[in-house]
């Protein structure tokens, strides 16, 4: 077999591992498409890859992947609790937007074109009004160095955001670079409140900035930013 995988004859099942891949077939997309052969393979396929509760997650998802579902994911509890917070426009962490921008490099003797560094600097783009994050001193602009004791150089800014949050009340210690210098700062993650729609009366106009479309309450927020500028002359 290949790695990772097992025939599963020389390895004990974990029941976790089989609640989770019999959940996500059970939601599976055109189910009638999977055969009986195709489903018993998988249930043992990973058996002897799985030694913790992070594989059983990580092996059930491979799983469901290797189904062909692009619409079912297998994730875990505390990743299910961070979706369901952020369609209620909460989020728990420390308060910023963060972006990374794969940095093009000075073409080599002999090369037509510049080539991208491996390196991929996370930014901080905006950080939350009266956030953890503000209150430490972070700034719009600064670049991610470490989150704990993890150095940011080839992730992305969703798994650089992963390392970030975590369970309320709980620290991470960040290392920025801010003006030049390094600094590290360590934050207690709070459970953010992240509005869906942003508001600015200029020149007596109304902008409006759709922040997000996955929380709930979008419709209402706009309802209110209207009823609250009844005098705008239009709006955008």
């Amino acid at each position: 077999p290949e790695s990772g995988e097992s025939n599963g004859a020389s390895c004990p099942e974990s029941k976790a591992y089989l609640e989770l891949v019999n959940g996500a077939i059970n939601s599976f997309y055109e189910p009638e498409r999977l055969s009986k052969e195709q489903i018993n393979a998988l249930r043992s396929k990973y058996n002897c890859a799985i030694k913790s509760d992070a594989d059983d997650v990580k092996f059930a998802d491979e799983a469901v992947k290797d189904l062909g579902d692009p619409y079912t994911d297998v994730i875990t509890a505390s990743e299910a609790r961070e979706i369901e917070r952020a369609e209620r426009g909460e989020i728990t962490g420390i308060g910023v937007e963060i972006r990374a921008t794969r940095q093009k490099l000075a073409p080599l003797a002999g090369e037509a074109a510049p080539t991208e560094s491996e390196n991929v600097p996370v930014i901080i783009d905006r950080v939350v009004e009266s956030s953890p994050a503000q209150r430490a001193g972070l700034i719009a602009g600064d670049r991610i160095v470490k989150v704990d004791k993890e150095v940011i150089d080839t992730e992305t800014a969703d798994q650089t955001a992963k390392l970030i949050r975590g369970d309320v009340d709980t620290k991470v210690r960040l290392t920025v670079e801010q003006g030049g210098k390094e600094r590290e700062v360590e934050i207690t993650r709070k459970i953010i409140d992240v509005p869906a729609v942003k508001s600015e009366m200029r020149d007596g106009f109304l902008h409006l900035s759709v922040m997000t479309f996955s929380q709930t309450d979008v419709s209402e927020e706009v309802e209110a930013a209207w009823k609250a500028n009844p005098n705008a002359n239009g709006y955008s």
